[in-house]
């Protein structure tokens, strides 16, 4: 019955200015669908979409969107001293609007990718968009 679907949208902002990337290099994961990858211009980090930091690590946030969906954010880099000094915590509410850290290392040698993790339904879209 398809009446009684419900099909949210996730509207996902870049979270650094830079350039895309191809995505189709990224090493696939079991639970994880990459759905961007920038080479950052800037060191300012934003919050690719509204929800809550359910986890930090030097190099991984993770975010819970506002349906419940997951969604992580990576520094891959191959400069071994390049991290992220995190300017949120886990609990913090953020928006788009939210410096979440500021990059630390080498901008060349380092890409941002986000992420999805476990799709609350099959219903679930995620629509990228460069702000």
């Amino acid at each position: 019955m398809g009446l009684f679907r419900r099909q949210y949208q996730i509207r996902l902002h870049q979270p650094v200015t830079g350039s895309a990337r191809t995505i189709q290099s990224l090493p696939s994961v079991a639970h994880q669908t990459p759905l961007m990858r920038i080479q950052p211009n800037d060191r300012i980090i934003s919050a690719p979409l509204d929800g809550e930091i359910v986890a930090l690590s030097p190099r991984h946030l993770t975010i819970t969107a506002l349906n419940g969906q997951q969604f992580v954010l990576q520094i891959e880099t191959t400069d071994y001293h390049a991290m992220v000094d995190w300017q949120v915590r886990i609990g913090d509410s953020v928006s788009p609007l939210t410096i979440l850290g500021l990059l630390e290392g080498s901008l060349t040698a380092t890409s941002l990718v986000v992420s999805r993790v476990h799709a609350v339904s099959q219903m679930t879209k995620a629509v990228v968009t460069n702000s």
